[in-house]
């Protein structure tokens, strides 16, 4: 994601519209992928979004929270979501919640998170 972009939510999305989806791509490659990208941009902590209906996403999204919290030591959080926009408000408060976090500077294991 640019830093400098002028809006950091559509940067993201724009990221988040070119990660392959889960059962196109071994699993050891996407976790290698998150490695390298929370290095590259510094992530100071894990968004892993999970649409209701991807079973293959929701199955990987233990591997991904033990390599954010236990490998690479910064919060993990776990959104699901079936992309309805009643969630919007509970996902943007979950996110705040994780960049209070971040901001701290206090490491915060975070739990799963189901937003339906």
């Amino acid at each position: 994601m640019e830093e400098d972009h002028p809006d950091p939510i559509h940067a993201l999305a724009k990221k988040y519209s070119v990660i392959p989806c889960s059962i196109k791509t071994p699993n050891s490659k996407r976790l290698d992928l998150i490695r390298h990208l929370v290095k590259e941009f510094r992530a100071q902590a894990v968004i892993d979004l999970v649409w209701h209906a991807c079973l293959t996403y929701s199955v990987e999204s233990f591997w991904i929270k033990k390599l954010a919290e236990q490998e690479l030591g910064i919060p993990y959080l776990q959104i699901d979501t079936d992309y309805y926009l009643a969630d919007a408000e509970r996902i943007g408060m979950r996110v705040e919640a994780l960049v209070e976090t971040v901001a701290s500077g206090k490491p915060k294991k975070s739990k799963l998170v189901n937003t339906s």
